[in-house]
């Protein structure tokens, strides 16, 4: 009796397992929010953030608090990313600086959480183009 009263307080009392989304699924959710709201600083930083969260968390890059400069520097030396990408983000990224840090009254808005969501869509094809190379050479392997 003690021990199937045990089990069962096991059983409701045990930890949960984790679910763990995708970094593009959290991407785009927060990106899908912020797209509601009026582009301004403090929008702008959210959305610069949740581009470096999802480039960190998608291709494994060194987590933490990093300058544009630093992250671009790092987005560049990064092979898997690709040149042609790590350019669009360190663009995007220096264009969300300029823009939050701008003393002029009269900016045209950037878009950014669109231009972002295009960034997480260029590099979910990227991440697929890795992934079908990387079976095609496990393939290749096998044979």
């Amino acid at each position: 009796m003690i021990a199937l009263a045990a089990s069962g307080l096991w059983l409701i009392f045990r930890p949960k397992p984790k679910i763990i989304i995708p970094p593009e699924v959290q991407a785009r959710q927060a990106l899908e929010i912020l797209r509601q709201q009026p582009e301004d600083g403090v929008v702008l930083s959210r959305v610069s953030q949740v581009v470096r969260n999802y480039f960190i968390a998608a291709f494994q890059l060194a987590p933490g608090e990093f300058t544009t400069a630093e992250f671009s520097r790092a987005l560049s030396g990064h092979e898997q990313i690709g040149a042609e990408l790590s350019t669009a983000v360190a663009g995007f990224l220096r264009d969300c600086d300029d823009q939050k840090f701008s003393t002029a009254t009269a900016l045209v808005p950037l878009d950014a959480a669109n231009q972002a969501l295009k960034l997480v869509a260029l590099a979910e094809q990227r991440r697929a183009q890795l992934r079908q190379l990387a079976e095609t050479q496990t393939q290749g392997r096998r044979a």
